[in-house]
């Protein structure tokens, strides 16, 4: 992985398998893309009142004149993670 994973969460505690997921999640997207910069990472868990949408996965990669963003939301972080 040649590229930087910032990871950052708010009301949500990453452990240690949480954290290697995302890592593994973000550095294969660097088959498809050469020329990544920076991946950031925010997980967070909502108050909201659909219990499919509570937990929030945003992806964000950065290269080398391009942005892309992704975002989804699942009823649990791994599976938030998995869709985005």
């Amino acid at each position: 992985m040649a590229f930087e994973v910032k990871i950052f969460s708010r009301n949500i505690t990453i452990d240690d398998d949480l954290r290697d997921q995302v890592e593994r999640k973000v550095s294969g997207l660097s088959k498809y893309l050469d020329d990544i910069i920076e991946a950031r990472v925010d997980l967070a868990s909502t108050n909201a009142r659909n219990l499919e949408e509570r937990e929030v996965v945003q992806i964000t990669i950065q290269g080398k004149g391009f942005i892309l963003r992704a975002e989804e939301r699942s009823s649990d972080i791994a599976g938030a993670l998995n869709l985005a």
